[in-house]
């Protein structure tokens, strides 16, 4: 029930209305790079609003080409794993004046695998 909760959150998470808002949703995904072989294209759009030459504009380039796409890809495999009985669990979590995320994972066989977020 946990992750189904934590995967619901993801999900309805808000597009970034601000600078810092996006730099922490950027954090999030690159802590997931390994895990995704299409890292840099699928962040690139995203990464562009955090250039210093840059105007923050959300344009549906943003919406649809990469934020969108990083949401589904942080709730599907091969990202989210299944716990595994008799391993230790690792809560991570943050939290700011504008929201509180967190994120279950477990290292099984020296690799850490996401439960959920």
């Amino acid at each position: 029930m946990l992750k189904y909760s934590l995967m619901l959150a993801m999900k309805a998470r808000p597009r970034p209305q601000k600078l810092h808002e996006l730099g922490s949703f950027l954090e999030l995904c690159s802590y997931y790079r390994r895990f995704e072989p299409n890292f840099a294209t699928a962040a690139a759009n995203l990464h562009e609003l955090t250039k210093k030459s840059s105007v923050y504009r959300w344009i549906e380039e943003q919406e649809e080409k990469a934020f969108q796409i990083w949401k589904r890809l942080l709730c599907t495999v091969p990202v989210l794993s299944y716990p595994v009985a008799g391993e230790k669990f690792v809560l991570h979590t943050d939290a700011s004046g504008y929201g509180i995320v967190g994120m279950l994972s477990q290292v099984v066989n020296a690799v850490w695998k996401v439960i959920g977020y």
